[in-house]
């Protein structure tokens, strides 16, 4: 069993990523956590639902439009790198990714899905938000946690000096909190566009077609992935206000948001380092060691999902009333749905492990028709379930949907962990 804790003793350069990207997730997370709570307190919780509404359907649209890109990056980087062709393929596919946006915000717009917010800010949002996770990527798959760490904090300072500025000036609104965290993206970007040079771009099409088209062919079932999986946030939101309004559907994503940002600060600093130093054994055909290191990363997860959950489920009386008096708009009604929120965004979190053998050998399609399973698994139980007994349903639909895709991976990627890699 020790060996599981032990993928070639854990290497040291992989052990200082992950306290490297903790601490790039340390204070984002402690940033998004307390943005929630000062939107709450801004907008209460009607505008606040309309501001989750809204950005959770811009980051919906910026995974499907820029998530192909970005994951190509990570699986394709050192070998685009060697070819020198990295900065020509970088620009050429941004350009394609906002593009990509463009037609589908538009798009989405004409039918008026969803009724919030202006066009304008949906899409330049979207635009800000996929340029500057791209930024993120290539830091990362550079192997540059260090500059990773100062843009996060960056933006993270930015997520909330951005939106108390404009709420400040122009109003207690959700479109002024959008357009807040449009300044919170951007800036961060142009810094990094400014160090690097205008030399950074270099778009040659000629020359890239054919490895943006088998960047694309390798990514898009990926886009297709997270936008799905982001569609599970924003039809949660969908339903519960259509079924129970604005106002519940507020405090169930204030609980969501405040309490899944627990995964982005304490688990996924593990995932953000582990998945280069996976690709980077796997394409040095290092299978065996691909094997271990991601178990050991399942179960230092798992271990540390554990204690949370304990603490939380130990606590939660105590929690809870804290949180009442910081977030009073909050509906103490709703209390009952934060243990499953919280099982729901673990095991989603988990997923991200869990499916990386279905990504390292390329097989991203079943990926794809997995998470589509899902979707549908969280639209049934939504509407079957929850006019009957409320948002518990929208919470225990979450543990399901997460289940069935996790469990549809296992059964497909079987032959992975006892060492067939082949089809």
């Amino acid at each position: 069993m020790l060996s599981i804790f032990r993928p070639n003793r854990a290497p040291i350069e992989l052990i200082k990523d992950m306290v490297t990207y903790a601490w790039a997730k340390a204070i984002p997370g402690l940033a998004g956590f307390f943005g929630v709570l000062l939107f709450i307190h801004w907008l209460g919780t009607e505008e606040f639902g309309k501001y989750s509404l809204a950005f959770s359907f811009v980051n919906m649209c910026t995974a499907f439009s820029f998530a192909w890109f970005n994951q190509s990056i990570i699986r394709y980087f050192s070998k685009l790198r060697i070819e020198g062709i990295l900065n020509s393929v970088v620009s050429g596919g941004w350009l394609f990714s906002v593009l990509i946006t463009i037609g589908l915000i538009l798009g989405s717009q004409l039918i008026n899905f969803p009724e919030v917010s202006s066009i304008s800010l949906l899409l330049v949002l979207s635009i800000a938000i996929g340029t500057f996770s791209m930024v993120l990527v290539l830091l990362q798959s550079n192997r540059q946690a260090s500059k990773v760490v100062q843009m996060n904090i960056l933006q993270a300072a930015l997520f909330i000096f951005g939106p108390f500025f404009i709420v400040t000036y122009f109003g207690k609104t959700h479109e002024s909190v959008l357009g807040g965290l449009i300044f919170s993206y951007t800036v961060p970007v142009i810094l990094f566009l400014w160090i690097r040079g205008i030399g950074f771009w270099n778009f040659e099409y000629d020359k890239i077609s054919s490895s943006l088209k088998k960047l694309f062919l390798f990514g898009y079932p990926l886009s297709l992935w997270f936008a799905s999986s982001l569609s599970l946030r924003f039809l949660d939101r969908y339903f519960l206000e259509y079924f129970l309004g604005l106002e519940q559907m507020g405090s169930y994503a204030g609980y969501t948001e405040i309490f899944t940002r627990l995964f982005s600060l304490i688990l996924f600093p593990i995932t953000m380092a582990l998945h280069p130093y996976l690709t980077h054994q796997w394409n040095n055909g290092q299978e065996k060691l691909v094997i271990k290191t991601l178990k050991w990363g399942l179960v230092l997860q798992g271990g540390i999902f554990v204690l949370v959950f304990l603490f939380l489920f130990v606590f939660q009386e105590w929690i809870l009333s804290t949180l009442a008096i910081i977030a009073p708009g909050l509906n103490a009604e709703m209390n009952h749905v934060v243990l499953p929120i919280f099982i729901g965004g673990f095991l989603w979190q988990w997923s991200l492990l869990i499916h990386k053998p279905l990504e390292l050998m390329e097989k991203t399609n079943y990926m794809l028709i997995f998470m589509v399973g899902a979707v549908a698994i969280n639209i049934i139980g939504n509407i079957l379930f929850l006019p009957k007994i409320g948002a518990i349903a929208t919470a225990y639909t979450l543990i399901a949907s997460a289940l069935g895709y996790n469990l549809l991976v296992c059964i497909a990627s079987r032959n992975f962990w006892i060492g067939k890699f082949q089809p």
